[in-house]
């Protein structure tokens, strides 16, 4: 997880952002099936050497991670609708 994303993480901030996502599916009417979560990861194959990561000790987050050697990246695309289905491009 990045820094900027473990200090922004709290119980009234994301109260706050599902309070609002709440206000505004229901102020512009949209209905569960038009509502999809997407997200991508990437993936390191390959040769690596070594890696190195720098942890930040009094959050006890890990701040960068550097792979040494040769590598190549595979990276996946995840979509599925909040009613549990995904999309028909995706099937």
């Amino acid at each position: 997880m990045d820094l900027s994303r473990v200090k922004d993480t709290s119980y009234e901030r994301l109260s706050k952002w599902f309070n609002d996502l709440r206000s505004a599916i229901d102020e512009y009417n949209i209905s569960i099936e038009n509502i999809y979560n997407m997200d991508e990861s990437g993936f390191a194959i390959g040769e690596v050497e070594g890696a190195v990561s720098i942890i930040n000790f009094h959050i006890r987050a890990r701040l960068q991670r550097a792979n040494l050697g040769r590598q190549e990246w595979v990276t996946s695309v995840e979509c599925i609708c909040v009613n549990r289905t995904a999309p028909r491009w995706a099937r």
